[in-house]
C-alpha cells in the first residue's frame, strides 16, 4: 500500500511538473509571438494568460488586435481565447467572442455571432506544418450598417493537405441559410423575385500554394498559385448556379484558365450580377444578348456559360467580362 501510495504521489508530481513547464512554455512562446507583432507595428494586446491545470493549456488574449502595414486591414475583438489538451498541444481550438471588428480594403465591418471556432491540428514537428483545420459558426452576422448585412445560419470552412504534395490543400465551405439585410436584398434583388434567403453555397478546390502552411505563415503568408478541381453550388428559391473549372496564376499573377457555369432561371442570376456590379454597366445588354442566344439550345431552359481568362481579363465569348482576378 505504502508503494502504490509513493508511486501516485511521484507520478502525480511528474505530471504536475510537465504541466508547469509546458504551460510556461506555451505562455512565453505566445507573449513572444505577440510582442514581435507589436514591435512590427501589425499586432497589439492588452494581456494574455493562462489557465487548465491538470489537462488543459488554456490560453486568453484580451484586447487582441491585428492591422497591416498600410493600415487598410485589420481585426480586433474583446479577447481570443486558444484551448489545447496538455498532452495534445499540437491540436489547439480557437474561440472568438460575440462580436469582433475588422476592416478590408478600409471597410470597416461588424462580425456577430451565436458561436465562432476552429479548430487547428498541426504535425509534431518545430515547423508546425498544418495538418488539417475547420472553422464552424452559427448564426454569423457580417455587417457593414443596419440592414447591410448578411447573416449564414451555418458555416464550415475546412482545409487539408490533399497527398499531392507538400504544397497542395484541399479547401471546401459550406455556408447554409443566407440571409441578406434589408438594404442588401433591395440592392441585389429590387424586383423581390427571390426568397429571404438562400438554401445552401458549396465551395470546394484543390489549392496549390509556393509552400506549405506552417507557423512561418504567421509571418509570411504563402502565396496561391492554382486552384484545381473547382467545384461550387448556390441554391436560391427556383435558381440555382454551379460552377466548375481551373485556374493558375499567370507570370502576371492574373488568373489564367476557364471557368463553367451552369444557371437555372439565368435571367434572375444575370439581374442581381448586373445589380451588384459584377457585370460591367456599358456590357450589361451585350452580354446578356450572347447569353440569350446560348440559352436557345437548352432543353431545360439552363444556360451553361464558360468563362475564360487570360492575359489579365474574363471574357464572355468574344465579349468583355471584366479584369482577371489576381492570385
Amino acid at each position: 500500500m505504502r508503494l502504490l501510495l509513493w508511486l501516485t504521489m511521484t507520478l502525480a508530481a511528474l505530471y504536475g511538473g510537465y504541466w508547469y513547464v509546458g504551460s510556461r512554455a506555451a505562455l512565453s512562446g505566445m507573449e513572444a509571438a505577440l510582442d514581435g507583432l507589436k514591435a512590427e507595428g501589425v499586432g497589439d494586446y492588452a494581456d494574455v494568460s493562462l489557465k487548465g491545470f491538470p489537462s488543459r493549456f488554456d490560453i486568453t488574449i484580451d484586447k487582441p488586435r491585428l492591422l497591416s502595414s498600410d493600415g487598410a486591414n485589420g481585426w480586433s475583438a474583446d479577447f481570443l481565447q486558444l484551448l489545447a489538451l496538455s498532452y495534445h498541444p499540437n491540436q489547439v481550438i480557437a474561440v472568438w467572442p460575440k462580436e469582433q471588428s475588422v476592416r478590408i480594403a478600409g471597410e470597416p465591418l461588424t462580425i456577430r455571432s451565436e458561436d465562432l471556432r476552429a479548430s487547428v491540428a498541426t504535425e509534431p514537428t518545430l515547423s508546425l506544418p498544418l495538418d488539417h483545420a475547420e472553422v464552424e459558426g452559427h448564426q454569423v452576422e457580417i455587417a457593414r450598417a443596419p440592414g447591410l448585412s448578411l447573416t449564414v445560419e451555418k458555416l464550415i470552412l475546412a482545409a487539408r493537405p490533399s497527398g499531392r504534395g507538400q504544397s497542395s490543400y484541399d479547401l471546401a465551405a459550406l455556408l447554409t441559410g443566407l440571409a441578406p439585410g434589408a438594404v442588401l436584398k433591395g440592392l441585389i434583388d429590387p424586383g423581390v423575385t427571390l426568397p429571404a434567403a438562400a438554401e445552401e453555397l458549396r465551395l470546394q478546390a484543390a489549392a496549390d500554394f509556393d509552400r506549405r502552411i506552417d507557423k512561418a505563415t504567421l509571418a509570411s503568408p504563402p502565396r496561391l498559385l492554382a486552384l484545381r478541381e473547382i467545384e461550387g453550388h448556390l441554391g436560391w428559391g427556383d435558381t440555382s448556379l454551379d460552377i466548375t473549372g481551373e485556374l493558375a496564376a499567370d507570370t502576371g499573377g492574373f488568373a489564367e484558365g476557364r471557368i463553367e457555369v451552369k444557371a437555372r432561371n439565368w435571367e434572375a442570376l444575370f439581374a442581381i450580377a448586373a445589380a451588384t456590379g459584377l457585370v460591367p454597366s456599358d456590357q450589361a445588354d451585350q452580354i446578356r444578348n450572347i447569353l440569350a442566344v446560348m440559352a436557345q439550345g437548352s432543353k431545360d431552359g439552363s444556360l451553361t456559360v464558360p468563362i475564360s481568362f487570360e492575359d489579365g481579363m474574363a471574357m464572355v465569348g468574344g465579349a468583355y467580362l471584366g479584369p482577371a482576378p489576381r492570385f
